[in-house]
C-alpha cells in the first residue's frame, strides 16, 4: 500500500511540473527517466499551488526552455535511479529561474529524497522552501504528504507527528493521502489510542482505503477488537460494501493476541462469503495462519484442505498456506504429519523458506525425535542462508538423548551447510563444535 501511494503522490508531482513545459520533449524525458508512466495523466491541478512565469521577457526565452528541460531530465534521472544527491543537484543548474526553484520542482526532488531513504535531505528541501516566504514556494499538501510517507516507511511515528503538527501550523489542510501516512506510522509506533483520534480528524467522509489503513494499524498495535470494531463501522457506513483489503486487516488483526482468535477470524472468512466478497490465497493463508498459532492443527489443515480444493478459486497453496499448518504441529510435536506437508510442498514444486524450517524444528524438538530432524536437514540447503541459532534446539536434543551417532551426523550437516560460520562470534562456534 506505501509503493502504491508513493508512485501516486510523486507522478502527481511529475505529471504538474510536466505540464507548465512549453514542449513536450521533457515529458518523454522523465518517461525515460522512468518517471512517467506512457498514459495520459490528469494532474489534480486543484490540489496545488499555481505554477510561476518562468520566462518573464521574450529575451533568452529559448535558452531558459532548453535549460529547464534538461533539469527535468536531470530530476528523471534522479527519481528513476532514487538517487538524492543528484536530485538536489539538479536544482542548483537551472539558471533562469526565480530566486528559488517552484514548489512543483521542489516536491519532485524531495519525492526523490524520499524514495531514496534519505529524510535529512527531504527535510533539509522542506526548510529551504518554509524559510523563502515566497508565495509561490510555500510548501503544500503534497510535500508533506511526501515527507510522511518517508517517515510511514521509516515507522518513525514521533516524526510523522512533527511533520503534520508543521503542517497544522503552516495552514496546509490535510487530505486523505495524510492520514494514510500517518496511520501507517502510528501502527508502526504502536500507539493505539492514536488510530480513531486521527480518523475523527478527518474532513467528511472517510474514505474506504483510509478505513482499511486504520484497521492495519490497530492490528499492528495488537488490537484486535478494535480493528473488528472499525471494520463494522466501515461496514456500517458503506451499506455493507466493503473491499476485501479491509477483511483482510482484521483477519490479520486476529493473529496478533496469545491465543490467536481463530473462532472470530473464521467468522470474517465466512461474512466475505455472505457479502459476495472473492475469498482469495490471502484470506485463506491468514486463516490458516491463525489457526496455526492458536495451536488447532485440525482446523488449520481443514482450511488447507479447502483451498486445494480450489474454495479459494483457481489458487493454488503457496508457503504461507503450509506454514500455518505446521505451525499448528507445534504444541502437539505431530512429527509424522509434519514430514507429510514437507513431502507435499516437494510434490507441488514449493520449496520451503527459513520460517517454515524453524517451525518445523519446533515441532521435531517437541516430539523428542532428533532423527526425523535430520531427515529434514538436507532439504533445508534450498533455503536461505542457514542461521545457527536453528540448529543449537536439535543439537541439544541429539545429546540428552545420547544419540552419539546423530549427534556427530549433525555436526556434519551444519559444517556442510556453513551454518558455523555465519555466527556471531568465534566463541559461539566453539561452543556449538563442543
Amino acid at each position: 500500500m506505501k509503493s502504491f501511494a508513493s508512485r501516486r503522490l510523486f507522478r502527481h508531482a511529475s505529471a504538474l511540473l510536466v505540464s507548465s513545459l512549453p514542449q513536450t520533449a521533457a515529458r518523454g524525458a522523465l518517461i525515460a527517466g522512468g518517471v512517467l508512466k506512457r498514459q495520459h495523466i490528469r494532474p489534480h491541478r486543484h490540489q496545488f499551488l499555481p505554477a510561476p512565469h518562468f520566462f518573464s521577457s521574450s529575451a533568452g526565452q529559448s535558452d531558459s526552455k532548453i535549460s529547464f528541460q534538461a533539469l527535468v531530465q536531470d530530476l528523471g534521472k534522479a527519481a528513476a535511479a532514487s538517487d538524492a544527491e543528484q536530485a538536489i543537484a539538479a536544482l542548483s543548474k537551472f539558471p533562469h529561474m526565480p530566486p528559488e526553484p517552484t514548489l512543483l520542482v521542489y516536491n519532485v526532488a524531495i519525492g526523490t529524497c524520499v524514495r531514496a531513504g534519505q529524510m535529512g535531505k527531504a527535510m533539509g528541501l522542506l526548510n529551504q522552501l518554509v524559510e523563502s516566504r515566497k508565495e509561490h514556494v510555500l510548501p503544500n499538501s503534497l510535500t508533506y504528504n511526501l515527507l510522511l510517507l518517508g517517515a510511514a516507511r521509516a515507522g518513525d511515528w514521533p516524526q510523522a507527528q512533527g511533520f503534520h503538527e508543521e503542517m497544522l501550523r503552516h495552514r496546509v489542510r490535510p487530505n486523505a493521502d495524510t492520514f494514510q501516512n500517518l496511520l501507517v506510522a502510528c501502527g508502526k509506533g504502536k500507539d493505539k489510542k492514536m488510530v480513531g483520534d486521527l480518523l475523527s480528524q478527518v474532513n467528511g467522509p472517510v474514505p474506504s482505503h483510509v478505513y482499511t489503513t486504520a484497521i492495519a494499524a490497530s492490528a499492528r498495535c495488537g488490537d484486535w477488537e478494535g480493528a473488528l470494531a472499525l471494520l463494522r463501522q466501515l461496514r456500517e457506513e458503506s451499506g455493507g460494501t466493503t473491499e476485501p483489503e479491509a477483511f483482510h486487516a482484521a483477519m490479520f488483526a486476529c493473529t496478533k493476541p496469545e491465543p490467536a482468535r481463530w473462532m472470530e477470524c473464521l467468522d470474517l472468512l465466512g461474512e466475505m462469503r455472505s457479502a459476495g466478497l472473492p475469498v482469495g490465497l490471502t484470506a485463506y493463508n491468514t486463516a490458516i495462519l491463525c489457526a496455526g498459532l492458536a495451536h488447532e492443527p485440525a482446523v488449520a489443515q481443514r482450511l488447507l484442505d479447502e483451498l486445494k480444493a480450489g474454495k479459494a478459486g483457481n489458487v493454488a497453496p503457496n508457503n504461507g498456506s503450509y506454514r500455518g499448518v505446521v505451525k499448528g504441529l507445534a504444541k502437539s510435536g505431530d512429527h509424522e504429519k509434519c514430514l507429510i506437508l514437507l513431502e507435499e510442498m516437494a510434490q507441488a514444486k514449493l520449496e520451503p523458506d527459513l520460517l517454515i524450517f524453524t517451525d518445523a524444528m519446533e515441532v521435531f524438538a517437541r516430539s523428542q525425535n532428533p532423527g526425523a530432524t535430520l531427515r529434514v536437514l538436507h532439504q533445508m540447503k534450498a533455503a536461505k542462508q542457514p542461521d545457527l541459532r536453528l540448529y543449537l534446539g536439535p543439537l541439544i536434543d541429539a545429546d540428552e538423548a545420547s544419540e552419539r551417532p546423530v549427534l556427530s551426523a549433525f555436526v556434519q550437516e551444519v559444517e556442510k551447510l556453513g551454518a558455523l560460520h555465519v555466527a556471531e562470534g568465534e566463541g559461539q562456534k566453539e561452543g556449538a563444535q563442543k
